[in-house]
């Protein structure tokens, strides 16, 4: 959801899959690997903004892993996940808040998102 790409992908091959792609890129290349049409490529020059969305992207990220595990017994439990889901959602508002700048994506926008990932990984 957030690379915008599918597991089932071709051009993972049988040695690469969406876990180890994740894993290899994490944290330096992030916004190389993410989906380029979602609202965090807003061409944001303020490098404050732009490290912080990076970070907060990264743990969106690690977190899409914890929960996608191939064996259930080694998941984030779905409780821990959504406290952590929620966690990004209100680091990213606060820092948005206290440095002027305009969210790309409404609250609404994010929530949705949210239920979403939360939905797609139980």
């Amino acid at each position: 959801m957030f690379t915008g790409r599918s597991p089932t992908e071709g051009t993972f091959g049988d040695s690469l899959g969406l876990h180890k792609f994740l894993e290899d890129a994490l944290p330096d290349r992030t916004l190389e690997i993410a989906d380029p049409t979602m609202w965090l490529h807003s061409g944001e020059n303020n490098n404050t903004i732009s490290i912080r969305i990076q970070e907060l992207l990264v743990s969106v990220l690690r977190l899409g892993i914890s929960c996608s595990k191939q064996h259930p017994r080694d998941r984030a439990l779905t409780r821990d996940a959504t406290a952590e889901m929620h966690a990004i959602r209100d680091a990213y508002l606060k820092f948005i808040g206290e440095h002027g700048a305009e969210p790309e994506a409404s609250t609404q926008e994010i929530q949705s998102s949210i239920a979403l990932t939360s939905w797609y990984k139980t």
